[in-house]
């Protein structure tokens, strides 16, 4: 911690030191990039003191151009882990929003000085990263980014922050990629823009720079015009800008803003239908209102549309329109809601449908807790029910679900497993890492160890070996002179004695006739014993192992697969307690994730199939207990739950591939047909089956005619539809019938 505070102070010191003397500048600028690169993301406090350095840099342009041209792009891999992060990786990292922010604000800043450098310079890879920068902006100006999203409506007026730091970077991206006026010197150093760029540059002449200019302007005027209000902050930024980009282009935007503030009417602008602050709302409209009047003033005073008279008479009548209307609402007071009576019908007419259910549809969990886990509304619509008794919370409940719309219900729930899946995969992480980082501990402390033992072993055996030498020596030159001679010492007993117990069989004179052997090597045949008879449990456990171990050392997915089911359906037929072992192995496997093993499911249903009813058809008494049928069966319980949309062809696939269906299977498409956002997923392949399946026809048929009855009886308009779309075309008879 006294680290980070000394590194935070120096970065203060040497910034002082930049700003005070820009002779300094390049060694800092370097050092602190240096830094800040380093270090990561999340270490807020640190990266905070290396932004305010680049921010104050060049957003606040307290550094020579000269300096900021020369070193602008080496930003640019700053900018990009700062800005280049989805809002999960944001909220589970608690990333700064004013980091981001500001790295915005940056990148604003250095657009068309890094586009001179390129023009000077070209540089393909670099250009690829403003591109890649630059994309990732556009796409998610308009969201809750970098906070995480509740509901499209709502979003827009969230992150307002960041909002306008990217509505200032199109403002500057604009200005940079289209031509300026004719009467303008393109060569004029204070202009950068795309009008510089040489007819020989490799990549930047030839791009469709100009075309992202004009979608970009058409992208600010249609939010500006579109249904949603804004709230007046970032209204008053998207104005500020254009005007701006007006005053330097003004032969790309001065048709669509005179349009725009033309057709501009804030009582027909829709807030989010979670927001329930009606003064809010219409203090809103009012300042935006204000806006538009102060940009009609200047257009009508500054001459701007002298020469149109046509259109200066309806800039002055709708400017007429709005000062009085003001006055009448200065007249009712600020804190009056009412709304202007001859505007009350309008914008019921011109408003659309908002398809949002929830206010919270973000499918990432923002706090860990049950709460926010389940929360789909704001504060104000949570209401406490600890009071209310469990029996009465019970009828609420279900009587609740039973009203509710289908739709709106199985969204919500989505909403929620999304949640689930995402809290789910945020632990396994956790966990693993926490694994990752237990396991390198215990690496290392075991690794110590060891190092002190065989340190200490090494040690304590040179001591030990340096005693024993020396008292060994000592005890020799005190006990026996050199010239000493032991009167017992008889050198043919110490070659005897060495003799039996050193044996060289490289020596010439080795004879193996001095040892007694108990057989004799040389005549007699080493013979293996029998081996042990294992009673038939046994025998099936030894089955057992083999199979298991096939399946876990096996690489090749396909060979095994054909081993094993023909070792079932053929090797082992006369003992069914082995033969039914391998299909629930068989069956465990593909289980935990059927979808990706449909080719082999497919291999060893058409091998129980062929065996059971083709090979030995003659033995089998009944088909609803035949092992293919049970394991048919158990494929399609575990698969129909876990299908979505696009498992649309891998299904069909499975069912056309099947060699022997009938009523009892292709019944449980009947689940899939009857949940609505799955509907097509059950009734194309029971088409398809009718279509390509002639054996089947009638049991298709059937499937369908119970669907439709079932559908009429609980007005389900949905089901009786697709199901009256099959019986108009092969069994029209049965809709008469049912009518």
């Amino acid at each position: 911690m006294d680290e980070a505070h000394r590194q935070i102070d120096q970065i203060d010191e040497a910034a002082k030191l930049a700003f005070a003397n820009n002779d300094y500048f390049l060694q800092i600028f370097d050092t602190i990039l240096a830094v800040s690169l380093a270090q990561p993301i999340t270490s807020n406090k640190l990266q905070s003191k290396c932004l305010t350095f680049f921010h104050r840099s060049f957003y606040e342009k307290q550094i020579p151009l000269q300096q900021r041209q020369e070193n602008c792009h080496k930003l640019l891999p700053l900018l990009n882990r700062f800005i280049i992060n989805d809002e999960n990786f944001i909220h589970i990292n608690r990333l700064n929003y004013s980091l981001i922010q500001k790295s915005i604000e940056i990148f604003s800043s250095v657009y068309d000085l890094l586009f001179q450098h390129l023009i000077s310079n070209p540089d393909v890879q670099l250009w690829n990263q403003i591109t890649i920068l630059k994309d990732f902006l556009i796409k998610n100006w308009n969201t809750s980014y970098p906070l995480l999203p509740t509901n499209p409506k709502s979003d827009i007026n969230r992150s307002l922050g960041c909002k306008i730091s990217i509505v200032q970077t199109f403002k500057k991206i604009i200005v940079t990629q289209l031509p300026p006026p004719p009467n303008i010197d393109p060569e004029n150093d204070s202009d950068i823009s795309i009008a510089k760029v040489p007819k020989n540059h490799p990549f930047l002449y030839n791009s469709s720079l100009n075309n992202q200019s004009h979608l970009l302007i058409d992208s600010l005027l249609n939010l500006l015009g579109g249904d949603s209000l804004l709230s007046t902050s970032f209204f008053a930024a998207i104005i500020t800008n254009l005007m701006s980009i007006f005053r330097k282009r003004p032969n790309f935007i001065s048709n669509k803003i005179m349009n725009f503030i033309l057709a501009y009417e804030s009582q027909f602008k829709s807030s989010s239908k979670f927001e329930k602050n009606n003064l809010k709302i219409q203090l809103i409209k009012r300042f935006n209102d204000r806006i538009d009047k102060i940009l009609m003033s200047l257009l009508l005073n500054k001459g701007f549309i002298e020469k149109d008279p046509p259109l200066k008479s309806r800039f002055s009548n709708k400017l007429s329109f709005i000062t009085e209307m003001q006055n009448k609402q200065k007249k009712r007071g600020i804190l009056s809601i009412e709304e202007e009576s001859d505007s009350e019908e309008t914008p019921n007419k011109r408003r659309k449908i908002d398809p949002t259910f929830y206010y919270d549809e973000s499918k990432v969990v923002k706090q860990e807790n049950f709460r926010s886990l389940y929360k789909l509304t704001t504060d104000e619509d949570i209401e406490d029910i600890s009071n209310i008794s469990a029996d009465n919370l019970n009828k609420l409940i279900i009587e609740s679900i039973s009203k509710v719309d289908a739709n709106r219900l199985n969204y919500g729930l989505e909403i929620i497993i999304s949640r689930y899946l995402d809290l789910y995969k945020r632990f396994e992480f956790r966990e693993n890492k926490l694994k990752e980082s237990e396991k390198a501990k215990c690496d290392e402390i075991a690794k110590k160890e060891l190092e002190q033992k065989l340190k200490a072993a090494s040690s304590s055996t040179s001591s030990a070996t340096a005693t024993n030498a020396a008292a060994v020596t000592a005890a020799a030159a005190i006990s026996k002179p050199s010239n000493f001679i032991d009167d017992d010492y008889d050198p043919s007993a110490e070659k005897s004695e060495g003799k039996k117990h050193v044996i060289d069989e490289d020596d010439e004179n080795f004879d193996d006739s001095d040892f007694d052997l108990d057989f004799d090597m040389k005549n007699e045949k080493y013979e293996l014993p029998e081996p042990k008879s294992l009673d038939p449990k046994a025998k099936v456990k030894q089955v057992e192992l083999l199979v298991d171990n096939l399946i876990k050392r096996s690489n090749d997915g396909k060979k095994w697969v054909r081993y094993l089911s023909r070792l079932a359906t053929r090797g082992t037929n006369i003992n069914d307690e082995i033969a039914n072992y391998i299909r629930d192995q068989l069956f465990t496997v593909f289980k935990n994730n059927i979808k990706s093993h449909i080719d082999d499911l497919v291999e060893w249903l058409n091998e129980e199939y062929y065996t059971q009813f083709i090979v030995h058809r003659d033995s089998i008494d009944h088909v609803e207990t035949s092992s293919y049928l049970k394991y048919t069966t158990l494929v399609l319980d575990y698969l129909i739950p876990f299908l979505e949309i696009s498992d649309r062809t891998i299904f069909i696939r499975l069912l056309s591939e099947l060699p022997y269906l009938d009523y009892s299977l292709i019944s449980k498409l009947k689940s899939i047909c009857l949940d609505p956002l799955r509907s097509k997923l059950g009734f194309q392949p029971i088409l398809y089956l009718i279509m390509f399946r002639p054996p089947v026809f009638d049991t298709c048929i059937k499937v369908v005619e119970e669907l439709y009855k079932d559908a009429i009886n609980k007005n389900n308009e949905q089901l009786k539809n697709e199901s009256e779309n099959i019986l108009k075309k092969y069994k029209p008879d049965s809709i008469t019938n049912s009518t």
